[in-house]
């Protein structure tokens, strides 16, 4: 457990498989003072959840106060680890081990990992991802055998290994508006080692990219930290770009078919080539769903089209609506709108940003999901042109 700030409190459920439970407080930060002003220990009852251990550095580790009533202000920094429980089903519980400056191979001999291996059951999860601080305190060689040993040692446990990737730094936005920051942090040795162990890979990376560029730059510098100092932070996430971190992390486990952790806390309905609009089917005729997955309010407008009983076009008008932000504590929340003038002969389009997206009154939309529109905008950056062969070469000159 990482505890840091005044007066924080957590709290963590811990297994007693000997008869006894040890607890070991260490000191924090060299030269920063520390106590534990009280503990409190309460047996539990319930059958265990499955546990979602985390493994990670300062992007994916856990702030205080945990409690945070205004998530949108920039001061409350995040990881997206703490963030992680209010996507996920209740029969999950996240154990999250990141820390602040960690890496691979630091994480694995300074006793984190071991904790970890103790712990797990067979059926858990360990989501493993580093890279930032590896590149200062250790190297390639040393990352990709310590991730390389963390994963078959969760698999011998009968766990679940899952290799992530990290977000990009609020300045790698380019002239043309795209964020993205080709191979950081070892993004692809982090892919090589999952498919070498043939396990699960989220590359959070590509998928935060892509919804970066979709809602902005304005937007997703809104996603970062401000400081103590009052100063632009271009690493770490405020409370709200956590949440959003811990949304896409979520979506992608069921993209790969991770049934189980879909639930009512994550709609998946969806609109069609949209990463910032969630929209269901038609329903009752005139009703629709709709969630805006921007941390801004989002003005989303409708072509409503007549037609008679002979399909020929009788009417057509406007309507638009404000949607609000996205609530990064409250995942689950959409705008239900009430469409009038609409029946069994209209079809309702919605248009944004120049596009029109068909709702059929009978029709169900998928979302178009990040991973998807990730493929889309970063192949040319990913994907290397061949290296000529020597009689290509030859050819060539």
């Amino acid at each position: 457990m990482n505890m840091t700030g005044n007066n924080a409190v957590s709290e963590v459920e811990i297994p007693v498989t000997d008869g006894q439970l040890n607890i070991l407080a260490t000191e924090g930060k060299d030269g920063t003072v520390f106590s534990l002003s009280a503990l409190e220990i309460t047996k539990v009852s319930e059958p265990r959840r499955t546990r979602v251990f985390i493994g990670g550095d300062s992007i994916t580790t856990t702030y205080y106060p945990l409690e945070v009533t205004a998530p949108l202000e920039a001061g409350y920094q995040g990881g997206w680890g703490q963030m992680l429980q209010n996507y996920i089903p209740d029969s999950f519980y996240v154990h999250n081990f990141a820390t602040g400056g960690q890496f691979a191979k630091g994480f694995l001999e300074s006793g984190q990992f071991e904790a970890v291996e103790n712990l797990m059951q067979e059926g858990d999860y360990f989501i493993v991802g580093f890279g930032i601080n590896d590149q200062n305190y250790s190297n390639e060689d040393e990352f990709k055998a310590a991730m390389t040993e963390m994963t078959e040692r969760v698999k011998a446990k009968g766990g679940t290994p899952i290799i992530i990737t990290t977000e990009g730094r609020l300045f790698d936005f380019n002239s043309d508006g795209v964020f993205y920051k080709p191979d950081r942090w070892y993004k692809s040795i982090s892919k090589q080692i999952a498919e070498d162990e043939d396990i699960c890979y989220i590359d959070l990376h590509d998928i935060s990219s892509a919804y970066f560029t979709a809602i902005g730059q304005e937007d997703t510098t809104k996603l970062y930290w401000i400081n103590w100092s009052g100063e632009q932070d271009t690493l770490h996430p405020n409370r709200e770009g956590a949440g959003q971190m811990a949304r896409l992390v979520a979506e992608d486990l069921i993209r790969q078919e991770f049934s189980e952790f879909i639930s009512d806390k994550l709609p998946i309905y969806g609109a069609s080539d949209d990463i910032t609009l969630k929209a269901s089917g038609m329903y009752d005729v005139n009703r629709i769903d709709l969630q805006n997955l921007k941390p801004s309010v989002q003005t989303v407008s409708f072509v409503i089209n007549s037609y008679d009983e002979n399909g020929c076009l009788t009417g057509c008008r406007l309507d638009e609506r404000e949607l609000p932000a996205f609530d990064v504590l409250n995942p689950a929340a959409k705008t239900e709108l009430v469409l009038d003038g609409v029946d069994e002969n209209s079809r309702v389009y919605i248009f944004k940003d120049g596009e029109f997206m068909s709702m059929n009154a009978t029709s169900f939309h998928g979302y178009s999901v990040p991973f998807e529109r990730a493929q889309e905008l970063f192949t040319d950056y990913v994907v290397p042109s061949p290296i000529p062969t020597t009689e290509a070469k030859e050819n060539q000159s």
